[in-house]
């Protein structure tokens, strides 16, 4: 099934050859095929309505001659084929330069796309996904290790379908990705395992963002699952450093929720130790502060233990709070909301209660034949 066929004819003109068609390379099943030839059509919506360019984009003069270079060696290897006959489609061609400054031939599927019937698959989103998988034993997939020779056979047979059809794959992608795979193994990063020690870690910058580390304990080490960072909101900005430590306590745990909600325990680290005794002794009746008690309620699902470090030992959500990475979401201006709201109610109704003694002593005043004085 060919996804989409467009005709490169004005910008072909402009670098004096013949009229191109580019063919998308589609994946079915592991294999990658690819189309030759026209005769074949994409799957589009009923009321899709051909979009033909008649005017071609500029390309750079010193640019000319490699891009004809380029789209020989294409038609060379099979990828583009000439096309003389006139077509109801047909799309601009696009040169971009890569990061590592060589020529990237590209196609703008704008109009096309809008009316390409896309096959739709629900998945897990990559977070959910990556957390289901234990490196180890399985995890809750204990058939994952048997797999794996399967898996291995799939991508072989893409690799060889991909030669066949004179796919080439880019090097500097593979060492990229040996570089990364590096860093992901044993002993920086691992999988959750819900039986296993849990701790986060927590710190947050007066003038800057907050941030966390999630980590789990194997055998002697800390190895890491999760981190984040990001800025914090104006009103956060404005607050006391030991209620920033504190929303930045219930903005980790909340963004940790898939982790650890559920958990019999954990361990939250902070640097800040007036929140040992705000988390783990007052009771909600023995706070008076309104924020501390909203923030403290939304901690209530979680069973964890509050630990005190030293500034100077908590380096990673140190460090991240420093130089934070994200925006706020639309939920972490929500809770700030929400605070707000919270503050405001508790005010009001202490002005309320102020008034009603106020009246009452008017009134033991006036019962007493005395005069209340402002």
């Amino acid at each position: 099934m060919l996804v989409s066929w467009l005709n490169l004819r004005n910008n072909a003109r402009l670098l004096n050859r013949p009229s191109l068609t580019i063919y998308r390379c589609v994946r079915s099943i592991g294999w990658v095929t690819v189309h030759r030839g026209p005769g074949d059509d994409y799957p589009a919506e009923g009321d899709a309505i051909p979009y033909y360019v008649n005017v071609t984009r500029p390309i750079a003069f010193a640019d000319r001659a490699e891009v004809k270079q380029t789209l020989d060696g294409m038609e060379a290897a099979g990828i583009i084929a000439p096309v003389t006959e006139v077509t109801d489609w047909s799309a601009p061609l696009v040169v971009l330069r890569k990061p590592n400054v060589k020529l990237r031939i590209c196609v703008d599927h704008t109009r096309l796309n809008r009316h390409v019937a896309h096959p739709t698959h629900p998945t897990h989103t990559p977070r959910d996904a990556v957390a289901e998988i234990d490196g180890e034993s399985g995890g809750r997939h204990p058939g994952f290790l048997s797999l794996i020779p399967l898996h291995v056979e799939g991508v072989c047979a893409i690799l060889q379908a991909g030669r066949a059809a004179k796919i080439t794959l880019n090097v500097d992608k593979f060492k990229f990705a040996q570089k990364k795979l590096r860093f992901c193994r044993p002993p920086i990063l691992a999988h959750f395992d819900p039986g296993r020690g849990t701790v986060i870690q927590v710190d947050a910058s007066r003038t800057k963002g907050m941030g966390y580390a999630l980590l789990q304990k194997h055998d002697y080490h800390w190895k890491l699952i999760d981190a984040n960072s990001r800025w914090c909101t104006p009103t956060e900005l404005r607050y006391a450093i030991v209620e920033l430590e504190l929303a930045a306590a219930e903005w980790a745990i909340r963004n940790c929720k898939l982790y650890l909600l559920g958990l019999s325990s954990f361990t939250l680290m902070i640097d800040h130790q007036a929140l040992v005794s705000i988390l783990d002794v007052y009771t909600f009746g023995a706070i008076e502060n309104p924020k501390f008690q909203r923030l403290k309620e939304r901690l209530s699902p979680y069973v964890f233990k509050t630990v005190w470090r030293k500034g100077k030992e908590h380096a990673i959500p140190d460090a991240l709070s420093r130089s934070p990475k994200a925006d706020p979401t639309a939920d972490d201006e929500a809770s700030t909301g929400d605070l707000l709201s919270s503050v405001h109610y508790h005010l009001i109704w202490l002005l309320f209660v102020i008034r009603c003694r106020k009246l009452h002593i008017v009134k033991l005043l006036n019962d007493m034949n005395l005069t209340w004085h402002q």
